[in-house]
């Protein structure tokens, strides 16, 4: 529990000041000879802050960790200046505590702030340099992804035009196999060799063993056994 302390002394009765603070949302007023007791509860279990009006001073208490210690101030001050403000009439009032408080309380501001301002400095850089990096990293890997993409339509390219080329092998005839394979063998001495002539006619070996076959079935060649 925080609490401060303003020096003040009372002038007059509170009573008229009552009904004004009643307009500001307290959850609890008590009014016992000339001390006033504000307090605001976050339930019935838990006092959010209370103001006490004395004959002599003005004191706040308001509930505050050390993980919420300047959020809890920043919400509470407010409160407590307009409660001030309201009093003045009934009070003559030493506000130097206020500047130190004020005073304290902006410094550790200031030097908080210093501190997250290099923090998020050197982060950002931190985050600047990751950027460069996974920017390099992208254009390598769109570099990367375009010499594929160019590498396989040209794998696409050659594929199709070797399917056509096969497509258009295995249509020829067997009419015009078997007499391109005949005019071969008359040319060349009544000799042939599959692998030789398969590549001149860019046909597979084994479509030329069938045109062989083909033609020896039909009587036109007959194979020379090797002695």
């Amino acid at each position: 529990m925080e609490t401060f302390v303003l020096p003040a002394r009372q002038r007059k009765k509170l009573g008229p000041l009552i009904q004004q603070l009643k307009e500001v949302g307290f959850t609890r007023l008590v009014y016992p000879r000339r001390n006033l007791t504000v307090e605001k509860w976050q339930d019935k279990d838990s006092m959010d802050y209370q103001i006490q009006l004395g004959k002599n001073e003005i004191q706040l208490k308001y509930s505050a960790d050390a993980k919420n210690k300047r959020q809890r101030f920043l919400e509470v001050m407010p409160v407590f200046l307009n409660v001030l403000n309201l009093a003045q009439p009934f009070y003559d009032m030493q506000p130097s505590p206020l500047f130190k408080v004020f005073l304290d309380f902006m410094q550790g501001i200031r030097s908080h702030s210093g501190k997250d301002t290099l923090d998020l400095a050197t982060e950002l850089d931190e985050v600047k340099i990751r950027q460069a990096d996974l920017r390099k990293k992208y254009d390598a890997l769109v570099r990367s992804s375009e010499e594929n993409a160019r590498i396989l339509l040209e794998c696409e390219r050659r594929r199709d035009e070797l399917y056509k080329r096969v497509g258009n092998l295995e249509g020829l005839s067997d009419e015009a196999l078997k007499q391109a394979l005949f005019e071969w063998i008359k040319v060349h001495g009544g000799t042939l060799e599959p692998l030789e002539f398969a590549r001149s006619y860019s046909i597979p070996t084994t479509r030329v063993e069938e045109g062989i076959r083909l033609l020896q079935q039909e009587g036109y060649i007959k194979r020379r056994s090797h002695v």
